[in-house]
């Protein structure tokens, strides 16, 4: 199934389950795929501001958020590139980059009890709308 990857999206939080999410990506889909790896911050711009007003406090979480993926994505012998998007509401924002780079494989984790990071209506929205596979790392709510 993962042979034939070509672009491949991780969508970083920070949040652990995140980083589990790099860990399957390097440790499911790098071994059988030759494929363009990049992790994705979605950074959520209020509509009262212009798409691209300076954010400074999300802009350097985002940087962190990014680099620390990156690291763990190396500790795992995986090579990933890493992009912050700007829109105004993340589904949105996700679907739009899917359909602008031919995204293969989008690969995303969330927790059930939904008090960081990816919600689980978000993540159920977002394979309902992109049109490609999405792999999901779920961590049971005793983690």
């Amino acid at each position: 199934m993962y042979d034939d990857l070509k672009k491949v999206i991780v969508v970083a939080t920070g949040a652990p389950f995140s980083a589990r999410a790099i860990v399957a990506t390097a440790r499911i889909v790098q071994p059988l795929s030759s494929c363009d790896i990049k992790l994705i911050y979605v950074m959520d711009v209020p509509r009262a501001l212009a798409i691209a007003a300076p954010l400074p406090g999300e802009e350097g979480d985002a940087e962190d958020i990014l680099s620390a993926g990156q690291d763990i994505a190396a500790r795992e012998g995986m090579r990933a590139g890493a992009e912050v998007i700007r829109g105004r509401e993340t589904v949105d924002t996700l679907v739009k980059y899917v359909n602008q780079h031919n995204i293969d494989l989008v690969v995303l984790g969330f927790r059930p009890d939904e008090l960081r990071g990816l919600t689980q209506g978000l993540c159920r929205e977002l394979y309902q709308r992109v049109p490609c596979a999405v792999l999901v790392d779920y961590i049971p709510a005793e983690c």
